[in-house]
């Protein structure tokens, strides 16, 4: 007995010495949202405050806490446990003439935002996605100005700890960082997503082949949980009297720069412009075939119906403006890695387009899009290896695509 009390002991004191980590929280853990709200409810047609008896809140079958106020012909009720966002429950309203009336309550929920900061917004698989995003508001964010959501996909490195995905997204908006600046000259909002790169798992930052064919998990379709994350962003943003465009800027770099470029593709109708560097000399060809070659996504997009059930809409495509670029002394060539490209991929890229990054591949994926009549504007940065486009320039193309006219250029610095 004495041993295992000594046992016990000597671990406590290890995990609060720091030299045993305790267990980290994961998915599940993250999911419940102890908001402190309350719900308004209208009651029914003829129904006062007054003549309410009682109220509870029923989970399917399970009754819940909650404390109630009244207010002529409005409840106000504040739930005594944690929830998951988006999730419905039943109101039972109990009459004091012995009727009762069952109303469906959506548990909404709106985090406080401030100018300044980030805030996470918990996972709500009931709302379409499965991971958790954050929003983050620059300082002095102007309301009653209809505005753009920008969204920086997150690149957290390869984990199966999901805090550790949390945490690195969240340091994506810091001060000074990218999309904080780019933010902060634009008086933008900002969404970054954390969408976890695990150790035996798809290339999510990358936003692979494989990722889209997880089958089943909450890894499954992340492009579509991103989806749902704008909606819900621009809900939030709304609450917070911050009207946005249904279109949204988008940028990255390397992995992410992959990323965005083949969003786009994937979904044009809600993206307004996108920004992709360090791409490995090539971004997907809007194209099913090249030289009598089948190309498969995410090379072209032969295959992309049939692998996500999306038909490409060619006529919104043309309306994204897109500023791609890369670094004349770029030597990160990621084509052959399984990560990016599936082997069969990688080697048709260096077959059909370029075995050499630079300046080879990187000069025929231009002539290719120049050819097939896309809107893109390429840029090559003289003395800049791998690394993202100067911030200036990305102010100047969100800037100057800030509408709903065709897709504007500009006129970049330090380009060859």
């Amino acid at each position: 007995m004495k041993r295992h009390i000594m046992l016990l002991l000597l671990g406590v004191a290890l995990v609060v010495s720091g030299c045993v980590r305790a267990p980290t929280p994961q998915f599940k853990d993250a999911t419940a949202v102890p908001l402190k709200t309350t719900w308004k409810l209208d009651l029914p047609e003829g129904v006062n405050a007054a003549d309410v008896d009682g109220v509870a809140i029923l989970d399917g079958q399970q009754f819940r806490p909650v404390s109630v106020e009244r207010a002529g012909s409005r409840l106000g009720l504040s739930p005594a446990f944690p929830y998951e966002r988006g999730s419905q429950f039943t109101v039972r309203v109990f009459l004091k003439d012995g009727r009762r009336e069952d109303l469906p309550m959506p548990a909404e929920g709106y985090p406080t935002l401030v100018d300044g900061l980030s805030v996470e917004v918990p996972a709500a698989p009931a709302m379409g996605f499965y991971y958790p995003y954050f929003l983050y508001l620059p300082k002095e964010m102007p309301r009653g100005e209809k505005t753009r959501l920008l969204v920086e996909p997150n690149s957290t490195a390869i984990s199966d700890d999901l805090l550790h995905h949390i945490e690195r997204s969240r340091a994506q908006l810091t001060p000074k960082r990218l999309s904080t600046t780019i933010a902060g000259e634009l008086k933008l909002p900002v969404l970054v997503p954390v969408f976890p790169r695990v150790v035996h798992g798809p290339a999510t930052h990358d936003l692979s082949r494989e990722t889209l064919l997880v089958p089943t998990g909450p890894l499954r379709r992340v492009d579509l949980q991103l989806l749902a994350m704008i909606e819900d962003a621009r809900k939030i943003l709304a609450h917070h009297g911050i009207e946005t465009e249904e279109k949204v800027f988008m940028h990255g770099y390397a992995d992410i720069g992959h990323f965005v470029n083949r969003f786009a593709i994937l979904h044009p109708q809600v993206v307004r412009a996108v920004a992709a560097g360090a791409v490995d000399g090539v971004v997907t060809l809007p194209a099913a075939s090249y030289q009598g070659r089948r190309l498969r996504f995410p090379v072209g997009i032969a295959d992309l119906t049939d692998i996500t059930g999306i038909r490409f809409d060619e006529i919104e495509y043309q309306r994204v403006a897109q500023f791609i670029h890369m670094g004349e002394r770029d030597t990160n060539d990621r084509v052959q890695d399984p990560d990016v490209f599936a082997r069969e991929d990688g080697g048709l890229i260096r077959e059909l387009i370029g075995a050499k990054m630079m300046p080879d591949r990187w000069a025929r994926t231009q002539q290719l899009y120049k050819e097939l009549g896309v809107a893109a504007q390429f840029v090559t940065y003289l003395g800049m290896a791998h690394q993202p486009g100067p911030t200036e320039d990305l102010v100047a193309f969100f800037r100057a695509n800030d509408n709903d006219g065709p897709p504007a250029f500009i006129t970049a610095t330090q380009q060859q």
